[in-house]
């Protein structure tokens, strides 16, 4: 698995851009545009999300925490200018209808209560209340029960758990009642999670046993800005986007990004740098940041717009 990432420094006077466009081609072909969910356990890399409205919920990329699966985790980052909890967003097709399970591997930055909720195509179906602390450990789930007869109902189930330092793996319940291409969102109203691999099973198992077979049939790009240290990538700063293969990366095309600071950054440095990184790229489909013969501003090889 390829987890290098490309990065480009540049110059910037007083005023931070607005935005940043790079001119990116896309290379191949997804595999498809959802995760199909059938009778056989799958196992997702939480960073090949598509892209979600992170004006106001965030889930960052990132690569800094050890023992990390794939390309990388999404942390999320509640204390935003506009508040909110976290969420990022995966397309899935349910094969079958009935409880499914859905088992996600995370780790808990910090002692205190997190909430997760999974929506499917904006609706509620679980909450997962975690308590966690240096001394116990309790977890409590609450899952849509949809009837066809009546307006369905909650069933809560809760347990002990010892959430060992690192990662862990945790489980909620999904009642489906639809074979259709949803979105599923997971929603956290708290930052310090981070969040590593999605396994889907419509049986109990041992999701430790898939953490090796994940599955890519579409590319996400997620965009980052960094200090500088020598030229090289140091600290990053709060800026983050991404886009994805299905509908964002379709042809060869300037493609913008925003620089909007998600939460309070003064910039001090006048040098940075892009920092690219790609989940789900293979041989044979994969992004290109390439040049342009010419752009909007100048008829001159271009592969990277700067916008103040």
């Amino acid at each position: 698995m390829n987890k290098i990432a490309l990065a480009q420094a540049f110059n910037i006077d007083s005023i931070f851009p607005d935005k940043i466009s790079l001119y990116l081609k896309k290379i191949g072909y997804n595999t498809a545009d959802f995760f199909n969910i059938e009778n056989s356990p799958i196992a997702i890399d939480a960073t090949n999300h598509i892209q979600s409205d992170f004006n106001k919920y965030y889930f960052i990329f990132n690569t800094n925490e050890n023992g990390y699966d794939n390309y990388g985790y999404m942390e999320s980052s509640t204390t935003t200018k506009e508040g909110g909890d976290a969420s990022v967003e995966y397309p899935v097709y349910f094969n079958q209808t009935g409880l499914h399970k859905l088992y996600l591997r995370v780790n808990f930055k910090e002692n205190k209560t997190y909430k997760i909720k999974i929506y499917i195509d904006d609706e509620l179906f679980s909450i997962g209340t975690f308590n966690v602390s240096s001394s116990s450990n309790h977890w409590t789930n609450n899952y849509w029960i949809n009837n066809s007869w009546d307006d369905g109902y909650w069933i809560s189930s809760s347990q002990e758990s010892e959430f060992t330092e690192g990662w862990n793996w945790i489980d909620l319940n999904l009642n489906i009642y639809e074979n259709k291409k949803q979105t599923m969102k997971i929603v956290v109203d708290t930052d310090n999670l981070l969040l590593n691999t999605l396994v889907i099973s419509k049986n109990d198992i041992s999701p430790n046993d898939y953490r090796n077979s994940i599955i890519y049939n579409y590319i996400s790009l997620h965009f980052r800005i960094f200090e500088t240290e020598l030229l090289y990538p140091s600290n990053p700063i709060p800026i983050y986007s991404s886009i994805d293969s299905i509908e964002d990366i379709i042809s060869d095309d300037w493609y913008n990004f925003s620089t909007e600071f998600y939460s309070s950054y003064t910039a001090i440095n006048n040098a940075y740098c892009i920092v690219l990184n790609c989940s789900g790229t293979s041989l044979t489909n994969y992004i290109l940041w390439d040049y342009s013969e010419s752009d909007e501003y100048e008829n001159l090889p271009s592969f990277l717009q700067i916008k103040q």
